[in-house]
């Protein structure tokens, strides 16, 4: 017979009888005691198990190599669920594995209603994974929260998220195969004819990225600042300046901003700097900055570098928003920390400006002469361009990308490429080129700074020009991201690509493409585990001149990692 919901949190109460304690009124009112019953933040993995049990729920506890993590497996309603619980604290996570599985081929299919189901839903987020024996996408629900305190919410919060999983199951087929019926054609992801750009972009990017429409941040390129507004575009790409509710700067001192326009507009360098232009000098060393955006803390610290007269350099930290922790919510977008080289340069905006027009002049002028091979590197990037802000955007990228400032690049070439995307379909063959150049270089900018899903999604609409520079980013993005379709793509090309690179009519650019390729699929079988199979191609390497420094380097690191596994396992035994 079915336990009552009294006869469930009386049952729960017994178990842990020990670490209660009831609040009392004063008892000087001569009132009775309140019978409310709370725990005093026990952690979940102590938590979940009775929890389970009261709604007859079998599991099986897995062994995992985090000492700080309770991991059960069970079944409800006939399903399979995951369920990890902090030892530490009442955090825990439900996963809800496979809730749907289709081919490979229809990879951007799911991205794009996985990325508009995490947009508009607060309790679950949808992940894939992929099946490479099967060639299938499976997709999960995962839910993060914590175990509430009142024992009569725990029971209830439980049991309803787990019948939440399964509205979002019922959801994701429903969308999914509108999607798959509205989009019969499924778009591979590197070599697909781009039909209409906009919603092919979206369908690539998988981290959610919206941008308001009422909001245009256009980073001029004479802008010598960096506002808060631009760090958490750069982060989010979801900024509405309403949104900012708290700045806390410290220096030798504690500074308060609430005013949200003031904080959008403060310049994160302003601290460390007095004056402007040639008269700029430094008065901190560093700085640390708390940006409270939505219901994101995120920390910020600035620290000096470099002072040589003509440019302040600076290292630039931001790092993984943090927030409140509501049950069973999680943030729409979370990114790894952030740390870039970035500067304030000790010129005026006016000087700036004549720079530019000045080397745009110089550009059309050595072209009349045919002194082409005279340009600077900045001033073949605004070679073919016509428009000045466009070119403007160019020439700055260009000369921060090789000062290595690569976040200062971004936010110029986003410029660019928001100005060819709009112009895409009326674009000539030169401006077009320019256009897939400019995906190349942001995705090389987004690398280096480690956002590799933003690097991904650049890199995906280069690749479509099938440039072998650009192949090259794509398929080391994919490999530094850990991405599960690396050794499928890479397996796909390296097939592609065979009879250009081996014989007597041999291209060398291929033959030195195809050891890249060798070389990135023996690390992305690392990443999937492959280790025995990764040490075997490697081992193939060492004879090879132009790979055995990099196979050597591999076959290290796999003697590392098969170490700390026998050590793991010899842990195990022991207990």
């Amino acid at each position: 017979m079915e336990k009552s919901r009294i006869d469930i949190i009386d049952y729960i109460k017994d178990f842990f009888r020990s670490h209660i304690h009831k609040e009392k009124t004063d008892k000087k009112s001569g009132a009775a005691e309140n019978q409310t019953t709370v725990f005093e933040s026990l952690p979940a993995s102590i938590v979940v198990m009775p929890l389970l049990r009261t709604l007859n729920i079998i599991y099986e506890i897995e062994n995992t190599n985090n000492e700080h993590e309770l991991v059960l497996r069970f079944r409800f309603q006939d399903n399979m669920f995951i369920l990890k619980a902090n030892r530490k604290s009442n955090e825990i996570t439900i996963e809800f594995p496979d809730i749907y599985t289709t081919n490979f081929k229809n990879l951007n299919a799911v991205k794009k209603v996985c990325n508009s189901m995490n947009f508009h839903t607060r309790m679950a987020r949808l992940a894939y994974d992929y099946n490479q024996e099967k060639d299938e996408i499976s997709v999960w629900s995962i839910a993060d929260g914590i175990i509430d305190t009142r024992l009569d919410n725990q029971l209830v919060q439980l049991y309803n998220v787990l019948q939440y999983q399964f509205q979002i199951k019922n959801l994701f087929a429903e969308y999914i195969e509108k999607y798959l019926k509205d989009n019969p054609e499924p778009t591979d992801p590197l070599f697909a004819e781009y039909k209409d750009n906009c919603s092919v972009a979206m369908l690539m990017e998988h981290s959610i990225a919206t941008q308001p429409k009422d909001v245009d941040y256009r980073f001029g390129a004479n802008d010598n600042d960096i506002s808060v507004s631009k760090l958490i575009y750069m982060i989010t790409e979801n900024v509405t300046d309403k949104d900012f509710r708290m700045l806390k700067v410290v220096t030798d001192e504690v500074k308060y901003i609430k005013d949200a326009k003031e904080i959008a507009e403060f310049d994160v360098l302003s601290p460390m700097i007095e004056g402007k232009g040639a008269d700029a000098r430094v008065v901190h060393n560093q700085c640390e900055m708390y940006i409270q955006y939505q219901d994101m803390m995120i920390p910020v610290i600035v620290q000096l570098i470099l002072d040589d007269n003509q440019t302040i350099y600076y290292r630039l930290s931001v790092y993984q928003p943090d927030t409140d922790i509501n049950p069973f919510e999680r943030l729409d977008f979370k990114v790894d920390a952030i740390s870039v080289v970035v500067a304030y340069e000790r010129t005026t905006e006016r000087q700036r400006k004549a720079e530019f027009e000045y080397m745009w002049k110089d550009v059309q002028d050595k072209i009349k002469e045919g002194k082409i091979d005279e340009l600077t590197n900045a001033q073949k990037a605004i070679y073919n361009v016509n428009n000045s802000d466009c070119a403007s955007d160019l020439y700055w990228g260009e000369k921060q990308f090789e000062q290595k400032r690569y976040f200062e690049t971004v936010l110029h070439l986003e410029n660019v490429f928001k100005h060819l995307q709009i112009e895409y379909e009326n674009l000539n063959k030169e401006s077009k080129q320019l256009f897939y150049s400019t995906c190349l270089r942001l995705g090389f900018c987004y690398n280096e700074m480690h956002m590799h899903k933003k690097a991904l999604f650049y890199l995906e609409i280069c690749a479509n020009n099938r440039q072998l520079n650009s192949t090259i980013e794509y398929i080391n993005t994919l490999v530094s991201s850990k991405d599960f379709r690396a050794l499928k793509i890479i397996q796909m090309l390296m097939e592609n690509v065979k009879e250009q690179a081996h014989g007597k009519n041999a291209d060398r650019d291929f033959v030195k493409f195809f050891k890249f390729l060798l070389r990135m699929k023996g690390t992305a079988l690392i990443n999937n585990g492959k280790l025995d199979e990764a040490e075997k191609l490697f081992r193939k390497m060492v004879a090879d001149p132009d790979n055995r420094s990099y196979a050597m380097k591999e076959l290290d690191h796999i003697e590392s990692l098969k170490s700390d596994e026998n050590s793991n396992d010899n842990k195990n035994e022991e207990k």
